[in-house]
């Protein structure tokens, strides 16, 4: 049956990461450690939903349109039941404008704008994304290339260590962002201005 055949392939890609806060040179050590996939290129991200910032929390999922250079897609994310895997999908559109009209037809609000400058890296073991985050400074992501491998763990412990990086995993960027407008009142006036300029752009550009 068709729908059968549509609902078996649905969130075939299953997404497996850790993010961490990074130096310069923590940063220099993951250059020296992996194989560059392609150069620092912009990304911006704007991700709308029923309840603001919580909206994963609330209904386990996201809708965020994605921009990298020329690119553009509607992404949807849906956390699985233990919390520590994502389910993604995406498809492509024209513009950021007409992402923005078709989810706001469908009742979602952008609350969360996140812009960074993402270079691209990898090892057998994992793709690597270093980004500096416009607001909040510098992050290297680091995806399993296979979620249930489970000796890739010992193997990301020993790449930590060798690029002498420290501290726990870092949240998701969504609620880094969310902190921090909820404690710095200076952060919040910078975030929502930029995420006005963004919004009112694609509303004119609709």
């Amino acid at each position: 049956m068709l729908t059968a055949n549509i609902f078996s392939n649905c969130c075939n890609y299953i997404e497996k990461e850790y993010c961490y806060s990074v130096t310069d040179e923590n940063i220099k050590h993951i250059i020296s450690l992996s194989t560059q996939v392609s150069p620092a290129q912009t990304m911006t991200d704007l991700v709308m939903g029923y309840h603001g910032f919580d909206s994963l929390s609330k209904l386990g999922y996201i809708c965020r349109i994605r921009q990298k250079n020329d690119e553009v897609v509607i992404e949807c994310k849906k956390r699985n039941n233990d919390g520590t895997q994502f389910g993604e999908e995406e498809i492509p559109i024209v513009s950021v404008a007409k992402g923005y009209s078709f989810l706001s037809l469908m009742g979602l609000k952008p609350y969360l704008l996140i812009e960074r400058k993402r270079e691209e890296r990898e090892t057998p073991d994992f793709k690597i994304c270093i980004d500096d985050v416009s607001l909040l400074g510098k992050f290297v992501e680091f995806e399993f290339k296979n979620a249930d491998d489970l000796t890739a763990e010992k193997t990301l412990h020993n790449l930590l260590k060798n690029a002498k990086i420290l501290g726990n995993p870092q949240r998701l960027y969504g609620d880094i962002f969310q902190e921090k407008v909820t404690c710095d009142a200076s952060f919040k006036q910078q975030f929502e201005y930029r995420l006005k300029e963004i919004t009112h752009g694609a509303i004119i550009k609709g």
